[in-house]
């Protein structure tokens, strides 16, 4: 995918949205993976396993920040350690 062409859906995803409504938390996840795509070619393999998850009501923005942050904290904690075992 192109940087130019994904602005909005970044931007969509990202967005606070005033109101609740119906989400597939699946592919909350799979675009919150896509987003950090490239911080997690550091030798870090992802395993997709989500089972059957079904749609929730919710702030679809709020909770895919959520997903983002956990996934990035965990990035952030993984680098970290093979950065200490490299040395």
């Amino acid at each position: 995918m192109k940087r130019g062409k994904n602005c909005p859906f970044f931007a969509k995803f990202l967005t606070d949205e005033s109101e609740m409504k119906a989400a597939d938390l699946n592919e909350g996840m799979d675009n919150t993976l896509l987003i950090l795509n490239n911080r997690m070619q550091q030798r870090i393999a992802v395993n997709k396993d989500y089972g059957n998850l079904p749609v929730v009501y919710c702030y679809p923005a709020q909770m895919n920040r959520v997903f983002l942050n956990i996934l990035e904290n965990a990035i952030d904690v993984r680098v970290i350690k093979y950065k200490k075992s490299a040395d």
